[in-house]
């Protein structure tokens, strides 16, 4: 019983920390969003369906080890699998979405500004890109957003060109 308890107890803390997290990054999106527009690219329906399929493995793992054939430990595990799958689906809501414009990006919680990075880094797997920021910082963005987001980079430094020079 114990560690069907604990598991209880780890799989509710995963997903309270993941849907506190979530609520914070929607919070700073509100805030961020007030007059502007934003395009997103979102890939978390994809990553959701992948994790309600698992939930539904650990479903039956709770059914199988709870009901059929008791076993405390499977048990424990079946249900800390629900609940860390259940929290991965808030979790793609946060880092499977990237919000641009043609000024910046909100990614997580933050708004970065194209005119604050500094280069981007490849990473070993092709998945995730870091965005190093002049202030020093690092962000892993998925790395295909990153594709559009270069692109607006490309075209605010080739109209802040154009102004200069109209200006002379």
């Amino acid at each position: 019983m114990m560690s069907i308890l604990f598991g209880i107890g780890i799989g509710s803390y995963i997903l309270f920390m993941r849907v506190r997290k979530f609520l914070n990054s929607k919070k700073e999106f509100e805030k961020v969003k007030e007059g502007r527009s934003f395009e997103v690219y979102d890939t978390s329906k994809k990553w959701a369906i992948f994790f309600i399929v698992a939930i539904l493995f650990g479903i039956v793992g709770i059914v199988r080890f709870g009901f059929m054939e008791y076993s405390e430990s499977n048990l424990a595990i079946s249900i800390v699998v629900v609940l860390c799958f259940i929290s991965e689906i808030f979790s793609a809501q946060i880092y499977r979405k990237v919000y641009y414009n043609n000024e910046a990006f909100f990614f997580d919680d933050k708004l970065i500004r194209y005119s604050n990075i500094k280069n981007f880094k490849k990473r070993n797997t092709p998945f995730a890109t870091d965005v190093v920021l002049f202030s020093g910082d690092s962000i892993s963005v998925p790395t295909k957003p990153l594709l559009i987001i270069q692109d607006l980079m490309v075209e605010q430094k080739n109209e802040k060109k154009k102004k200069k020079k109209e200006k002379k």
